[in-house]
Order: C-alpha cells, then structure tokens, then sequence
C-alpha cells in the first residue's frame, strides 16, 4: 500500500499540468481562432486568352475591427491563398501539377497625411481621404487574372484559403519587437467554384 500515496501525487501534477495547457489552448484560440464562416466566395473562370482567372469576393469581414486596428497606427490585410492542381488522363496515377499564388490587399492610415492607403501584395495602389470609400475598395471583389494557361483536356481543381491579419506595428529597439506582431481570423480550404455552377 505504499505507492498509493505515489500515485495521487502524481495524479494531481498530471490534473493541474492538464488545466494549465487547456487554460493555453483557450487562450490561444481566442485570439487565433481556427476555423469558423468563410470570408468570402470564390470564383474561377477562362479568360479568353485561354488563362485562369480567379475572383474572390469578401463576406462576413469584421470592419470595426479593421477600422479600430488601422485607427490605432496598425495594418489590417486579407489574405488569399490559391491551391491550383491540373491533373490530365495521363498525370491521375501521379496526383498532377500544382500551384500555389498568394494575394495580399493591406490598408493603413498614414500617420502624416491622414490619409487612408490601400496596397495589393505590396504596391500601392489606391489613396483615399475618406474611410467610408476606402473601406469599400478594400472589401470590394478580388479579381486576379494569372498567368496559368488551361488546356482543354485538363481537369482543374481550385482550393482558396482567406485570412484577416492584423498586423501590429511596434518601434524596432523594443522588446515588443521580438514578439510576432500580429493575430488573424483564419479559415480552413474551400473548394472555389467556377462560373457555370452559380
């Protein structure tokens, strides 16, 4: 009867190292939720050079966050990821060809002018006085013409993953600089859709 005692000690280290870790992954998801109501619709198409063109559409973005997090100095962006995969007769036994394209649309207030600036994968691209205007583009439809040519006899599989990131910006030489500086709303892969199924 001697290890008895042994063992509830052990059992109540294991009880309190267990509350601690789902006490971490509560927090955790709380700022980093994991999956949740897509941001948007994706679509894809042909265009008639014979390229892939695909189109995503914003829905359900949370704007007053994105507005509070631009109004205190920081950017807020919409991640896009694309997963292309071409499988012809010949390529099903070898799973095909893929590739990925990232887009990225990123607001910010310039701290100078007060103006509000909107940028797709790191160009400037729009500047806007007012936010209601800006705020319009920036969750407007996405339309990315690439430059994957599609043959006739392939069959196209599209998948798209979007994000919200809100990137915080702190002063280099702070030791808040050596903590990621940002937290996302990310969502799990959909499978786009192309014109004909709408």
């Amino acid at each position: 009867m001697h290890y008895l005692p042994f063992l509830k000690t052990g059992s109540k280290r294991s009880s309190s190292a267990c509350r601690i870790i789902l006490c971490c992954l509560i927090s955790f998801s709380a700022v980093i939720p994991l999956s949740g109501n897509e941001l948007g619709n994706c679509v894809y198409s042909t265009s008639e050079e014979g390229t892939l063109v695909l189109t995503f559409t914003p829905e359900s973005i949370p704007e007053r966050k994105i507005q509070y997090n631009i109004e205190q100095g920081h950017k807020s962006e919409l991640s896009i990821t694309y997963r292309i995969q071409k499988n012809t007769e010949n390529s099903l036994l070898m799973g095909g060809e893929h590739q990925e394209i990232n887009i990225r649309r990123t607001g910010f207030r310039d701290q100078i002018t007060g103006d509000y600036v909107l940028m797709l994968n790191e160009r400037e691209i729009a500047v806007y006085r007012d936010w209601s205007l800006f705020i319009k583009n920036f969750l407007s439809p996405i339309v990315y013409p690439s430059r994957i040519i599609l043959n006739v006899n392939q069959n196209i599989l599209v998948k798209v993953r979007s994000r919200v990131i809100y990137k915080k910006l702190v002063p280099p030489f702070s030791i808040m600089y050596l903590i990621p500086g940002k937290f996302m709303h990310s969502h799990p892969w959909q499978n786009a859709k192309t014109e004909e199924d709408l």
